[in-house]
């Protein structure tokens, strides 16, 4: 059945976009056999139906409504059984399961070659003939660059159908079951066979229930009714991330994920949750709090895909940092007190709050001020090279100086506050910005940055101690 064309909008962060969702294309001529050269007479007459034929020696039959009374080829009564068309006002048959490995098959040529690399969408309907007791498992459907064309004495074919039944075996004699599949074009191929074609040995079957008071010769067949047969070719499916397009995101920051595929429904989840329903359109807008992997499921026809995205949620830093007392002419101590810093963190200081990088190095810095007035100090961590934050504070600077007070020290960054890298083992002395190792050597540096390594403060590979100052040492 036909879809209705629509048009659906949708909003995004980027912009605003509309997609136009068409019913997609049936590769299946006549895929509900209405069209035929001549109404059918009696059995064996799919060659009636426009399009489709019989691709070995097997008679599979066509049924139609055009046909008065019962007992032969008429729908909804004749000789299998009573079974209105799931489409229209026709439909085929054919023997899926008899002595001897009986089989019949049903073909057709494809409107256009599939493309190799793309998805299809396949789906057809059977239904069990009531009158035919043997109801099996594997009726599936064979694609083929080229036609089947063999006599086999109406056996089976052996080959490995490409969409397979997964209903279990189908004994419904009341309704249509649907058989649906996703196929990959491997080649240009073109034929379609529908059929079972495994042996009776490798066949999954079981006897129904007789119908009380009817005996006849179909009870050790298995014989079905084919109707609706779709190949239809399916959108690629995407998720995208809007307006960043980057699964990588900051704490606190909200994006959409927009998935394609034009299908016909959408439904959103997380793999660690499949069962809580987060959207049902074909975008989601979220704010996670931790990383998190998403799962969408589209619905096109009557095939389902799911696609996934991984969204990573990175720390964003709380920047805070202290300064010594200042005074005209004499170095400036910064302490670096902030938190949620990722250990690949960038720092950029700015002195003037003008704009421009002063100093990169972490966990502190210093400077020399010679005007006395109140500068701003800017400082901005950058963790994982995404997620940004600055504060700023106000530093009084001094005209004159307390000979006595810290700021006559010639040291720089006599506390080992700032660094250049943090360390990650001993040995690195030169990490703290200003210090280095004169001879061969391997002083060590320690600081808390390292966050439980070698060269953490205070517990460290050489023992446990706190920094007199600050958070190095």
């Amino acid at each position: 059945m036909n879809k209705n064309l629509f048009t659906k909008l949708f909003t995004l962060l980027i912009g605003v976009s509309f997609t136009a969702h068409l019913a997609a294309q049936n590769l299946v001529p006549n895929n509900s056999l209405e069209n035929n050269s001549a109404c059918p007479s009696g059995f064996g007459q799919l060659g009636n139906a426009n399009d489709w034929f019989s691709p070995t020696d097997g008679n599979p039959d066509y049924f139609n409504t055009c046909v008065a009374g019962s007992g032969t080829v008429g729908i909804p009564a004749n000789l299998f059984g009573d079974q209105d068309a799931a489409e229209g006002n026709a439909y085929a048959g054919f023997y899926a399961y008899g002595a001897n490995n009986l089989r019949e098959y049903v073909s057709v040529a494809l409107s256009d070659t599939l493309t190799p690399g793309e998805q299809y969408c396949i789906s057809f309907k059977v239904s069990r003939a009531d009158f035919t007791y043997q109801a099996v498992e594997n009726i599936g459907l064979y694609f083929s660059a080229n036609p089947i064309n063999t006599i086999n004495g109406s056996q089976h074919l052996g080959l490995t159908p490409q969409v397979v039944n997964q209903n279990g075996i189908i004994t419904n004699d009341q309704g249509w079951t649907t058989i649906t599949g996703i196929y990959t074009a491997t080649d240009t191929m073109r034929y379609i066979t529908i059929g079972n074609f495994n042996s009776n040995a490798n066949t999954n079957v079981t006897t129904v229930a007789f119908v009380p008071g009817v005996s006849g010769p179909f009870i050790n067949e298995g014989y079905y009714y084919l109707d609706d047969v779709k190949v239809e070719k399916l959108p690629p499916l995407t998720i995208a991330v809007a307006p960043i397009n980057d699964t990588f995101i900051c704490e606190g920051e909200t994006v959409t994920l927009v998935a394609s595929g034009n299908g016909d429904s959408y439904q959103w989840a997380t793999i660690f949750d499949p069962f809580t329903v987060l959207g049902t359109d074909d975008s989601l807008t979220i704010t996670p709090d931790f990383s998190t992997s998403y799962i969408v499921t589209v619905v096109n026809g009557d095939c389902e895909r799911t696609d996934t995205i991984d969204i990573e949620v990175l720390p964003q830093p709380t920047v805070s940092f202290s300064a010594s007392s200042a005074c005209v002419g004499n170095i400036v101590y910064f302490t670096d007190n902030s938190s949620n810093v990722s250990p690949d963190a960038s720092y950029q200081w700015d002195f003037d709050n003008d704009g421009s990088i002063d100093a990169t190095t972490g966990g502190g810095a210093s400077t020399v001020f010679n005007t006395a007035t109140t500068h701003q100090v800017k400082l901005t961590i950058v963790n994982n090279t995404a997620c940004t934050t600055s504060a700023i504070i106000d530093v009084v600077v001094a005209a004159t100086c307390d000979p006595c007070s810290q700021n006559a020290n010639l040291v720089p960054n006599p506390s080992m506050e700032a660094f250049t890298d943090c360390p990650n083992g001993l040995g690195q002395v030169s990490f703290a910005d200003g210090w280095f190792q004169p001879t061969e050597g391997t002083t060590d540096f320690f600081h808390a940055c390292a966050n439980g390594g070698d060269a953490d403060v205070p517990n460290n590979q050489l023992g446990t101690q706190t920094a007199a100052s600050g958070n190095g040492y």
